[in-house]
């Protein structure tokens, strides 16, 4: 069964109160976490093309929110993304991602996005780190 997933109301991605953010929902089933967009041409990176950053900035997002739907509060690292083609700017994307190892503070995930026919128009792998004592209090505070 799926579960929406903590957040910070704040966020760019995921945030309501943010009112220049894409307002996006999480939902995890404990394995997979997942959302849904559909841009529109405020997200143009080129006429009728999502922007790659904003893609990169949503896998970022959806890989995150698979180590906090395991309670693993953690920030990026570093991250890598491949873009297989273009996301059409009207066309509803999924993204989803999954942890695929914790090595210590080191948490390894993958994600991808796909176009509303299943095709993946990008993939990332990411690589976050669980932080010590006041940080991991101060991020804490802000998920509700």
């Amino acid at each position: 069964m799926e579960r929406e997933v903590v957040k910070y109301r704040g966020c760019f991605v995921c945030g309501q109160d943010n009112v220049i953010g894409l307002n996006l929902n999480f939902h995890s089933d404990d394995e997979v976490a997942r959302t849904k967009w559909l841009p529109d041409r405020r997200h143009e990176g080129y006429k009728g093309i999502v922007h790659g950053g904003l893609l990169a900035a949503v896998l970022d997002e959806v890989m995150i929110k698979a180590a906090l739907a395991k309670d693993i509060r953690c920030v990026t690292a570093s991250m890598e993304v491949k873009y297989k083609t273009p996301a059409e700017v009207g066309d509803e994307l999924l993204f989803e991602g999954r942890v695929t190892e914790q090595k210590g503070r080191i948490i390894l995930t993958v994600g991808w996005a796909r176009n509303s026919k299943g095709v993946v128009v990008a993939q990332a792998t990411g690589k976050y780190m669980t932080v010590p004592g006041d940080l991991d209090k101060r991020l804490a505070t802000s998920l509700e």
